[in-house]
């Protein structure tokens, strides 16, 4: 046989292989295939969907009618109890499929850094920020919509006040109108315009209060504002940054005075004074009848200091109750430190407690805003101080410290629905890291209990 004729059989041989694998290929793809679930891939605490969810998990769906065109239902399931094996389905939200994706980007000029420089506070539509397969029982219906509004609803520059703090609205500015005015001629935010719809941005150092928000509801406490994390890009002359910061609801009924930081002003010996006579409280006070004046007592609950004290010392968070950093020796570059508030410890009489805030006409409870976690203190430096004067403890959140793994799964769980908090962490290995430093003040918390004989009691 010739080459030449070796050759072209060959080449016959290629094209005929070529013609069958096509062939193949077309009646490959008009069957139908569908496609596996990726929620075990994606979901840490291996909890299921509903057996009837539509909902879209990394580029998958469940499979629904085949008969009619598929749309794309979010459902949620709740969990009561995770002994609990009956479930209740209901649905939050419904898009078509064919619907046009909301771009959220909005943005406002305004002077950074000395240059001219744009804000922008962007979503990504591919991905959804908030990520909930099971409902954690911990949250309400009106945590996860305030969650959803602020990591997906177009958002608007309105200004900076005189703690550094960016205000933005929720809303799309129209073209031809002018963006809403919220702060006042002192640079504080003027309360009565904000409709549930101000916004708070804080620095990209602080996106751990976004951790303190969900211990807050973990534990039971939930004196805290909603709270996420919101990717932003700054542009200036120079470079354009993308960073991720912590994104919270403002609650227009808060009280303010002119500073804004506290709604009253209690120096650490009438604290002292009124966790004794245990105002409002189960003590030897009665609680359906006011203390007199020589209690020193407010209005608000005994119960109230005793939640924020385990918050705070948990988190070590020492802006409200050791403003002046009087349990701890401070470095050089904490607050009391730069603020020359440090040399008060020598009289208590000085000593001034921060950031007690109240809602309007809800005066006996406390709203714990700014929570600055500090993560990098050691047990040896841990400031027993927040927990001086507190004899009880939330019977729930005791119980849920002293079960065995069950404060890190319900983290976990908890973390996982913010992603881009999840992301900026770390993933699952940074917020391990994280929830071990918290394990250990909880056992470094409950040992003082058991020193000091503090009771644990039922508060509501």
């Amino acid at each position: 046989m010739r080459p030449r004729d070796l050759k072209t059989i060959l080449a016959l041989v290629a094209l005929t292989n070529a013609m069958v694998v096509c062939v193949l290929y077309g009646i490959m793809s008009n069957a139908r295939v569908e496609p596996r679930s990726s929620v075990d891939l994606v979901n840490p605490t291996n909890i299921q969907p509903s057996p009837i969810s539509g909902r879209d998990v990394g580029g998958g769906t469940y499979p629904q009618d085949t008969q009619g065109p598929r749309r794309n239902v979010r459902y949620l399931t709740f969990q009561p109890d995770y002994n609990r094996k009956h479930f209740r389905t209901f649905t939050v939200k419904k898009v078509a499929q064919n619907a046009q994706p909301r771009f959220s980007v909005t943005e406002k000029s305004r002077k950074f850094r000395g240059s001219s420089a744009r804000t922008v506070a962007h979503r990504r539509d591919k991905k959804e920020n908030i990520r909930v397969y099971a409902l954690p029982p911990w949250f309400t219906e009106s945590d996860l919509l305030d969650m959803h509004r602020l990591a997906d609803e177009n958002m608007t520059f309105a200004g900076k006040d005189t703690r550094g703090l960016d205000w933005w609205t929720l809303g799309t500015v129209r073209a031809g109108e002018k963006s809403e005015t919220l702060l006042t001629e002192e640079g504080e935010i003027s309360a009565m315009e904000c409709k549930n719809h101000c916004v708070i941005v804080d620095d990209e150092k602080r996106l751990n209060q976004v951790f303190a928000f969900h211990l807050d509801r973990v534990l039971g406490i939930n004196r805290t504002l909603p709270m996420v994390a919101r990717s932003f890009t700054t542009d200036n002359d120079l470079r354009r940054r993308l960073t991720i910061r912590p994104v919270s609801l403002w609650d227009p009924s808060i009280l303010i005075t002119g500073s804004g930081h506290s709604t009253m002003y209690i120096h650490w010996n009438t604290y002292q004074q009124m966790l004794k006579s245990h105002c409002w409280g189960k003590g030897s006070m009665s609680k359906s009848k006011r203390p007199t004046s020589s209690y020193h007592c407010t209005d608000v609950l005994h119960s109230e200091w005793c939640r924020m004290a385990m918050l705070d010392f948990l988190l070590q968070i020492y802006d409200r109750l050791d403003r002046s950093c009087c349990g701890f020796h401070p470095s050089s570059s904490e607050r009391c430190v730069l603020e020359a508030t440090h040399s008060d410890c020598d009289n208590d009489h000085r000593v001034m407690l921060d950031h007690i805030l109240q809602r309007r006409g809800d005066t006996k409870h406390l709203v714990l805003v700014e929570n600055n976690v500090r993560f990098n203190v050691s047990e040896k430096r841990l400031n027993y101080r927040l927990l001086e004067g507190i004899d009880v403890f939330p019977k729930s959140a005791v119980a849920l410290l002293k079960t065995p793994g069950r404060l890190r799964q319900n983290l976990v769980q908890s973390l996982f629905t913010d992603r881009l908090y999840w992301e900026a962490s770390g993933g699952r290995h940074g917020v391990e890291r994280l929830i071990d430093v918290i394990e250990t003040r909880a056992k470094a918390l409950l040992r003082h209990m058991k020193e000091k004989k503090i009771r644990v009691a039922q508060m509501h």
